[in-house]
């Protein structure tokens, strides 16, 4: 069910956290990690020096800037809102949505066993940290109905079916001084006026997608504003000057909803604030935004930072490692990785010529910008996938949004073309990957890479047995598409010992680069398909000049 856990209190403050859906746990322990890092207490022993914060073992470097100490967040304090048996099927196939913005993963943070300065550091590396889309001040959540209808206007509105429990369920919710409180607090972070005695603005927004009959999103937000109204005598609607915002989403029969933390998050692409009537619900969200990545790319395809983000912790790259997307597009996985993890050398390369010009400027902006960490390095290639200009075994590790194939091709035709350039690809990853080299790979079709895989078996790439406890290749939801996260290993194949003759086994798909046939002494075809067969008198011939 969408709903608190059991052992969660009914009224204490909870934070919903935005994301990719699917990447709720990486995203989750990313930000364990992140708490014990940036709020690990002072060695008494240790003598700093100014110069000892660009190791990563001064414990300065990492502590927070206010001395608060933090409690463990532990597996008791995270959770997230659980999808229903009927909804389990939607990885097989995109879902029906508008624009798939409420498909979104939505991790809750338990903050009733934290004070109020932990909980304002808390809040303040959430809002930071780039894992997240986005947080709200957890309000209520529930399962409900497929169907509603709103009817009357004004005064007289009613509302029946679906509309009638959101209605209801955001009426009778019992986080709301929690939640405001929370509201309250994170203003004050931005040094903005939060809740205060008197009457206050809010008004009700919505995403909604999946199939849904009777109503559409502004019946929706009717419905939360009337419940909101219900449920707080202190509150006035106001459509554009509010002060406060409760946002819902309404994803399949999952609804909830909660006051929005953070900035203004209806903004254009050149990241202004919309006003008036300007003002739409499909816009770059709070936490994808970052200084040294503009939101204007003209019109060029943009993997969110916050999901290229989540793929990284995925990929768990550590200092020293050379990291390649080979499929950068605008530079924005390699140029998040620099900027979030010390030690890498990072290199995003791509064979379009508009797109690389944009991650030139991109690792530019970041490089002018001081953003990278300590260490770490950013390059810019323009590079066919399938022919990198790197040696071989010199990268530890691949992170990459492979082409969804609907605005990228690899100069074939037809499916099978695209599954043999896959294959291609893999084999050159497969190359330059060195012997305990790792590969996150993010994909739309989950079949075509699978046979892309099968036509480069023996290259030694291969799918990783165990994946955290999750399935590999595992579901996710990227704004409304249905996508796949494989992770995969470099397997180098080891010497057989001389005179151990291994028996031949008929091999299918393509042979991979490097490969030659034993019969022709010819590459491009495996043995067993050989078009030249060698007669018995020829192959006693050929043994004889041996």
């Amino acid at each position: 069910m969408a709903e608190l856990p059991s052992s969660w209190p009914r009224e204490g403050p909870v934070l919903m956290l935005l994301m990719a859906r699917g990447l709720e746990d990486v995203a989750l322990r990313a930000l364990q990690g992140c708490i014990q890092k940036a709020y690990r207490p002072l060695d008494p022993a240790h003598i700093h020096q100014d110069s000892c914060q660009e190791s990563g073992s001064c414990p300065r470097a990492h502590r927070s800037v206010l001395s608060v100490v933090l409690p463990e967040v532990s597996d008791q304090h995270l959770a997230a809102l659980a999808a229903t048996e009927a909804d389990d099927a939607w990885p097989c196939a995109s879902p029906v949505g508008e624009e798939g913005e409420a498909f979104v993963g939505k991790a809750l943070l338990r903050l009733d066993a934290f004070g109020r300065q932990q909980r304002r550091q808390l809040l303040r590396l959430a809002m930071s940290s780039g894992l997240f889309q986005g947080a709200l001040a957890f309000v209520a959540a529930k399962d409900v109905e497929s169907s509603g209808a709103r009817v009357g206007r004004g005064a007289e509105t009613q509302f029946q079916g679906s509309l009638a429990q959101v209605e209801a369920l955001v009426a009778s919710s019992p986080c709301w001084v929690a939640a405001r409180t929370l509201h309250s607090e994170a203003q004050a972070l931005l040094g903005r006026p939060g809740s205060r005695p008197g009457r206050q603005s809010f008004r009700a927004s919505c995403v909604r997608d999946g199939r849904h009959k009777g109503f559409r999103c502004q019946d929706v937000m009717a419905a939360m504003g009337a419940g909101a109204l219900q449920a707080n005598g202190d509150l006035d609607i106001a459509l554009y000057d509010y002060e406060m915002e409760l946002l819902g989403f309404l994803s399949g029969p999952i609804f909830a909803c909660g006051i929005w933390l953070g900035p203004e998050w209806r903004v254009n692409s050149r990241g202004e604030i919309q006003k008036g009537p300007e003002r739409n619900f499909h816009v770059v969200p709070v936490g994808d935004r970052r200084g040294y990545l503009p939101f204007d790319v003209r019109n060029l395809p943009r993997l969110r930072p916050s999901t290229a983000l989540a793929l990284l912790n995925l990929a768990k790259p550590r200092t020293g490692e050379r990291l390649l997307d080979p499929f950068g597009g605008v530079g924005t996985i390699a140029v998040e990785a620099a900027c979030r993890f010390p030690g890498l050398i990072c290199i995003s390369s791509d064979k379009d010529a508009t797109a690389c010009h944009t991650a030139a400027a991109h690792c530019q902006l970041a490089k002018k910008l001081g953003a990278l960490q300590i260490g770490s390095s950013l390059e810019h290639r323009r590079w066919d996938a399938r022919k990198l200009k790197l040696e071989d075994n010199s990268v530890n590790l691949i992170v990459s949004d492979l082409p969804f194939l609907n605005r990228c091709d690899f100069d074939f035709d037809g499916s099978q073309g695209a599954r043999q350039g896959l294959a291609a690809v893999l084999r050159e990853m497969a190359r330059v990957l060195a012997g305990s080299g790792r590969a996150v790979l993010l994909v739309q079709s989950r079949h075509m890479l699978e046979d892309a895989l099968r036509y480069s078996a023996g290259c030694g790439l291969e799918l990783q047995e165990s994946c955290q406890g999750q399935r590999n290749p595992r579901a996710v939801l990227i704004g409304g598409a249905a996508c796949w996260v494989f992770l995969l290993h470099q397997v180098k194949p080891s010497a057989e010992p001389r005179g151990v003759k291994q028996p031949f086994r008929k091999r299918q798909g393509a042979p991979p680069a490097g490969y030659v046939c034993r019969c022709c002494e010819l590459p491009g075809h495996w043995r067993d398909r050989c078009p030249v067969q060698r007669t018995p008198a020829a192959q006693l011939a050929r043994r004889a000049t041996i």
